[in-house]
């Protein structure tokens, strides 16, 4: 700061990063497994988001409005999961209890990392858990229900699932009852479209690391149905005499035994379309 006084250097040291090297810095971390949810900048939405589905085991999607949107949202996921702190993701056409629809603004890619570290936020998931329960609507939370259904926000099993959510979030507030509050947020997490899109924690597949890590490489249908999946790791050199002329291959660790097995990335009909690290819990 002296120095920009003074006119000599800068408020930075160096420009800040861009997304491009955001994202490809913690998508290294992801595929080596030690990614942390204190790695994850910005997204202070989505965390809250993830932070009360942790809490009350709600399955959850996230959804970006960009590429890059969704890749970050991605390793989000990623990250409560390899900090031991697993979330149910789904597609949004399963009727997630939590989504998350969310235009990540580059800014979030330059923030240093968050002030609360991974710890801190395990600690309150682990100590808020036991206290959800199914606690007294009051009349006013009621009324903000009806009224979401007359709109047609929501319908009888979306409103349960609501109240689900609602609850937990009573519960990390340490509330005896659950209050208008706790249902507007609620509600908040309602996303009425049937997306047909992959679970969020599965990235592009132009994203996968080729330097031999293993991970579970997948293929989805046009309407977000998983179709095939395996753990499999790249590798340059490989070839098959199925396909002529094609040299690299996604292949299973057990390569080159009688059982192994390749997978062609430049098929346009079969081709792995997803990938996320290999999940050990």
């Amino acid at each position: 700061m002296v120095k920009a006084i003074k006119g000599v250097g800068s408020l930075f040291d160096r420009p800040p990063p861009t997304p491009t090297e955001t994202l490809s810095r913690l998508t290294a971390q992801a595929a080596a497994g030690t990614l942390s949810i204190q790695d994850i900048p910005g997204c202070e939405t989505a965390k809250r988001a993830m932070e009360i589905a942790a809490i009350g085991n709600h399955p959850a999607a996230l959804m970006g409005e960009t590429d890059t949107d969704r890749h970050l949202l991605g390793l989000l996921a990623i990250a409560f999961l390899q900090s031991g702190v697993p979330v149910t993701m789904v597609s949004p056409a399963d009727e997630p209890e939590i989504a998350v629809y969310r235009a990540i603004p580059d800014v979030d890619f330059m923030l240093p990392p968050p002030a609360e570290r991974t710890a801190s936020l395990i600690a309150r998931i682990a100590a808020t858990k036991p206290r959800v329960a199914e606690l007294h609507v009051d009349h006013l939370a009621r009324h903000l229900l009806d009224e979401g259904k007359l709109r047609g926000v929501i319908g009888e099993a979306g409103q349960a699932r609501v109240i689900r959510v609602a609850h937990t979030i009573a519960a990390m507030d340490g509330a005896r009852m659950t209050i208008r509050r706790h249902v507007a947020e609620a509600l908040s997490y309602v996303y009425p479209f049937a997306d047909s899109a992959p679970p969020v924690d599965f990235l592009p597949i132009n994203t996968a690391p080729r330097d031999g890590t293993v991970i579970e490489v997948a293929a989805f249908d046009s309407k977000g149905q998983l179709e095939a999946s395996a753990d499999m790791r790249w590798r340059d050199d490989t070839t098959n005499g199925l396909f002529s002329g094609v040299v690299g291959f996604w292949i299973t660790p057990d390569w080159p035994g009688s059982d192994s097995l390749t997978w062609n990335e430049s098929d346009p009909d079969a081709a792995p379309t997803h990938w996320r690290p290999v999940r050990t819990n």
